[in-house]
């Protein structure tokens, strides 16, 4: 053993630190994709598109009821967007 060897270990148990925050991440940045991709599928998997719409602006694009409202056309208002949405849920 050299005293190069001992002066590098304080530097080395940070890397190996660094490294396994690193891994943990990443291992729990798939699990996050993995449950967004889930949820994002099954949005997808509606077969209403005004309703699979809502569901996107509101919850993918974070959008307010009275720009969901706007985006989708037809008269509707934030209330009647959220109804929309409210009514689907509740039958799931």
């Amino acid at each position: 053993m050299k005293k190069q060897d001992l002066k590098s270990l304080y530097w080395l148990r940070k890397e190996i630190q660094r490294e396994k925050r690193i891994f943990a991440e990443g291992q729990r940045m798939n699990e996050l994709q993995s449950k967004y991709d889930a949820i994002c599928g099954e949005i997808y998997a509606i077969q209403d598109t005004q309703v699979r719409m809502i569901l996107l602006l509101r919850y993918v694009d974070g959008m307010s009821w009275a720009n969901i409202a706007a985006r989708v056309g037809g008269g509707n208002t934030g209330d009647s967007c959220r109804k929309i949405a409210d009514r689907f849920l509740c039958k799931k």
